[in-house]
């Protein structure tokens, strides 16, 4: 970690992986262990323009990797503030038939109303289970094994999306009523 003191006054830190601030948010952005819509893009364009002042005195291809980084959180932010499109797995109206991919045990501590329960380890064997004319949601507690299934069933020629976050996202937005 280097620290840098500026001519102005301000004070800068330089890791290894990160260069600066923006650098850094960009990352937890990409991986999602921030939401963009808690960053008001008026700071990112204030920060740009700042930083776009001071490096066309040192070296304009820095400068030209920030751009990018900031067009990158641009992009990210107003795909996020666009409404969604329709999917065309699933005419208007048609639910997908939603797997719970957990253990029986799991499923039967908590489970999505309407779900059936076919763990991922079962999956290959009940195939023929699942309607082949419906999308197919599929979830787990947090994820991994809701990307196996999905990967199976995929691969298996079903349409098939995977709900992110699973059941213990699920939880935090529908806590149990009884």
């Amino acid at each position: 970690m280097e620290t840098q003191a500026a001519e102005n006054g301000t004070f800068g830190i330089a890791l290894p992986v990160f260069e600066g601030p923006l650098d850094l948010l960009l990352s937890l952005i990409q991986e999602h262990k921030l939401d963009i819509f808690d960053i008001p893009i008026s700071f990112v364009t204030d920060r740009y323009l700042e930083y776009v002042d001071a490096a066309q005195a040192l070296n304009i291809d820095l400068a030209g990797e920030y751009l990018l980084m900031a067009a990158t959180l641009a992009h990210i932010k107003s795909r996020m503030l666009l409404p969604r499109e329709q999917s065309a797995d699933a005419p208007d109206g048609e639910a997908p038939y939603l797997v719970d991919v957990r253990t029986p045990r799991e499923f039967a501590d908590g489970h999505i109303p309407g779900a059936v329960n076919i763990s991922v380890d079962n999956l290959r064997s009940r195939l023929g289970e699942l309607p082949l004319d419906r999308p197919i949601a599929v979830y787990c507690q947090v994820g991994q094994r809701g990307y196996l299934a999905t990967r199976i069933l995929l691969q298996a020629g079903f349409r098939v999306k995977n709900l992110g976050g699973g059941y213990k996202t699920y939880r935090l937005f529908r806590p149990k009523t009884a």
